[in-house]
């Protein structure tokens, strides 16, 4: 009589098992299989049609949070990020549906709104605080004041999943992150992983000082507002310190300056109309909807190492 391990993420094809018959030893098989199907649910990856996959690891580049019931508090409930957070079984038909849209929806929301997820099978004090009553159950966790969890409605796509977050950002007024990127490994981390890359070049603190170029910022924050869910990112840079990366892009009419990089197809197009969120977002969106024509760039300048601004006014050298 041959016993099979029927918890894989595929029940038409169960694992035999070459184990020992004692109960602990089938019981220790079976929790080995569950564990890997959660790590194959946390990742949205598939097994290999190979065979077992009890030999498989852990995308290290998923990013989705695993989330436990030691590591929840300190990650989701003690910071000022928004969380969305999957509560699943490991055995649940829909939650294998939706792990693959799930970990694309993690991905297309780094830098916006954190993704996570729970066992509930193994980590049930948060299910039942949490009140979860089926499988997959989803829960919006604010920035901010997390004391109540806000029930997911929409649909199970990674589209849709993205679309809710980010209206959920909206509500709670939460402006996007505009940073300063003062490396290429900088740039590649923050704008190039995504489609569009979006730079902003501004104004040496000489002119205008911290106000004015915070007052930039918020500009570029407002047009990100605009175009939220839009596959860009939007960062910054000083003017007159990316000599290479300014004459390449043809960017000689003074600051503030804006140019929309495609880093894939190698193209480009620099926005010269005025620096306001609404003409900057109507830039973008004309881009992106191929309106405006592009630009081709044989290479992509590479950033020098910078200094990242102290957030303080110019200080000129003290004199010795």
């Amino acid at each position: 009589y041959q016993r099979r391990v029927h918890g894989g993420s595929d029940k038409s094809k169960p694992e035999k098992y070459q184990g020992d018959r004692s109960a602990n030893a089938i019981t220790d098989a079976a929790l080995k299989a569950a564990r890997e199907l959660v790590k194959q649910r946390l990742t949205g990856k598939k097994p290999s049609s190979g065979g077992s996959s009890s030999g498989s690891k852990k995308d290290s580049k998923s990013d989705v949070v695993e989330l436990t019931s030691s590591n929840f508090d300190e990650l989701v409930l003690n910071s000022n990020d928004a969380w969305l957070v999957e509560f699943f079984a490991p055995w649940c038909g829909h939650c294998k549906n939706l792990a693959p849209e799930w970990a694309k929806a993690a991905t297309d929301l780094k830098g916006s709104v954190k993704v996570g997820a729970v066992d509930a099978t193994i980590h049930g004090d948060l299910a039942q605080k949490y009140d979860v009553k089926g499988y997959p159950t989803i829960k919006f966790f604010a920035p901010g004041d997390k004391s109540k969890a806000i029930e997911y409605n929409a649909g199970r796509t990674s589209d849709a999943i993205v679309q809710w977050a980010l209206g959920k950002l909206d509500e709670y007024g939460v402006a996007p992150d505009i940073i300063e990127v003062v490396s290429e490994q900088a740039l590649k981390d923050n704008c190039y992983n995504k489609p569009i890359c979006v730079v902003g070049v501004l104004p040496h603190l000489i002119d205008g000082g911290a106000k004015s170029r915070l007052e930039y910022i918020e500009v570029l924050k407002e047009a990100a507002k605009q175009v939220r869910g839009k596959p860009l990112n939007i960062v910054w840079v000083q003017g007159g310190v990316q000599e290479k990366f300014e004459s390449t892009y043809r960017m000689n009419f003074g600051y503030p300056a804006l140019v929309v990089i495609s880093e894939p197809k190698k193209r480009y197009f620099v926005h010269k109309g005025s620096f306001t969120s609404k003409s900057i977002a109507s830039t973008l969106k004309d881009v992106l909807s191929g309106r405006q024509r592009t630009q081709e760039v044989r290479e992509l300048p590479k950033l020098v190492t910078t200094t990242p601004w102290d957030g303080k006014d110019y200080e000129p050298p003290t004199e010795e």
